[in-house]
């Protein structure tokens, strides 16, 4: 106990110090590589708890939740646990990433949240690509590169509670279409051309006939022509991203080259002009970098994102021991019903509830192994499964394996309440109501 208390006075001399510094004083290292430098400083990073924290953060990177956007999940964080929750999703370039966390914890304590790319092969390294600011718990980046990330939260020492994390996608740049949205698009990048020649190198927006064209960015009009495929054509620079944003096929252009446009003024009108004569109108939008050519313009403008589906599993149950109360019940690693899975979960067997998303509860088995069930196919450990007799010297453990340190040993013959089961291994209760593993 005391050297709890002398741990807790060092992670509050730590706090103190880490509040006095400005948000330039960090210059590219997270909140959270400040955190650790500073338990390095103090020592604290010596002890096993702190040892712990900072090898159970880095290693969430590598068992991250394989999740999609948009996801929303409630996570029960004790404090006397040393844990982080990690979850891994594909993005793409042009997307535009929002992480929330609504944090119902310790006002002292942080949640520190980290966004990181994922590496290609086993020679790269996790790469951190954004962070929650100081006493932040939120991060909105736009997503620079195709491939797959990792969202990490983790609460500083001895801190914990509830959170609630919600990570959603949106477009990068506004919809260059007055009052259309992405369900009007048509003839996706990479599509054949030319009996399979050349590639569209952007998407077609079709809409009537003089609508208006607009601004995606704010930006310079960089040229304003015609062209024998584009018809009538207006190019603007991005400066802020480095890119060129293509319209093509006009019916009319209402800028000049080197005006300076705002997000949805007016470029031009939908037409047909050039190669598209005999289609219907449409924008022909592309995105062009330097260096790189041609981009996928369609997750920069896609506004069909979706929401968030709303947590309907029993959030009372966080932190409960729990056993599976049906049959053919899959453990998943992912809280979707194709899902990988995992393992098949006999009818008792036993997990603790450390989530919820949808309708799917975040357990973890007494061996560790952790993933999802349906909410509907568990229930609260109460009544027993079954009634069983042990021989005199039978030993109850604090855990389902052979080493587990033995808590109890039955001094004579006695009939065991049955709670749930692990493997070969059942939760039992004594007359004394002492809870323990006993071998079956």
């Amino acid at each position: 106990m005391r050297g709890r208390w002398l741990l807790l006075a060092g992670l509050a001399v730590l706090a103190a110090c880490d509040r006095a510094r400005s948000l330039g004083d960090r210059g590219f290292r997270s909140p959270r590589d400040e955190y650790v430098e500073a338990l390095e400083k103090a020592d604290l990073h010596r002890t096993a708890v702190g040892r712990d924290w900072i090898a159970v953060g880095d290693a969430a990177l590598g068992t991250a939740t394989p999740v999609s956007a948009p996801h929303r999940e409630a996570i029960h964080l004790p404090a006397s646990e040393t844990r982080a929750v990690a979850w891994r999703l594909p993005l793409r370039r042009g997307d535009r990433l929002i992480i929330s966390a609504d944090v119902a914890m310790d006002p002292l304590g942080r949640l520190f949240v980290d966004l990181f790319s994922v590496p290609r092969d086993s020679t790269e390294t996790y790469e951190r690509v954004a962070s929650a600011p100081e006493r932040g718990t939120s991060i909105d980046v736009e997503i620079r590169r195709d491939g797959e990330y990792v969202v990490r939260a983790q609460p500083e020492l001895l801190r914990g509670g509830r959170i609630v994390v919600t990570i959603t996608t949106g477009p990068t740049l506004a919809f260059p279409v007055s009052g259309r949205d992405a369900r009007i698009a048509r003839s996706l990048f990479g599509a054949p051309r030319d009996a399979g020649r050349r590639s569209h190198h952007g998407v077609d927006l079709f809409a009537p006939r003089g609508t208006a064209v607009v601004a995606a960015a704010p930006g310079v009009v960089r040229r304003v022509g015609e062209t024998e495929l584009g018809g009538k054509v207006v190019w603007l620079l991005d400066p802020r991203r480095e890119q060129s944003l293509y319209y093509a096929h006009l019916d009319r252009q209402l800028v000049y080259a080197g005006e300076i446009v705002q997000v949805g003024d007016t470029l031009g009108l939908v037409g047909n002009t050039g190669n598209a004569r005999g289609t219907p109108p449409h924008l022909h939008f592309g995105i062009y970098r330097r260096g790189q050519g041609p981009v996928d313009p369609l997750p920069f403008i896609d506004t069909r994102r979706g929401a968030p589906a709303e947590i309907t599993a029993d959030t009372s149950l966080f932190g409960a021991r729990v056993r599976i109360a049906r049959a053919q019940v899959v453990l998943r690693a992912s809280p979707r019903a194709n899902g990988d899975s995992t393992r098949a979960m006999p009818r008792t067997a036993v997990g603790t509830v450390l989530g919820a998303a949808g309708g799917w509860l975040r357990i973890r088995l007494p061996g560790g192994e952790a993933g999802f069930v349906t909410a509907s196919a568990v229930q609260r450990i109460g009544a027993p499964v079954t009634v069983v007799s042990r021989d005199r010297g039978a030993v109850i453990r604090e855990r389902p394996m052979p080493a587990a340190v033995v808590i109890d040993s039955l001094g004579a013959p006695a009939r065991l309440t049955v709670l749930g089961r692990y493997g070969r291994w059942l939760l039992v209760a004594t007359d004394s109501k002492r809870e323990g593993w006993i071998a079956e």
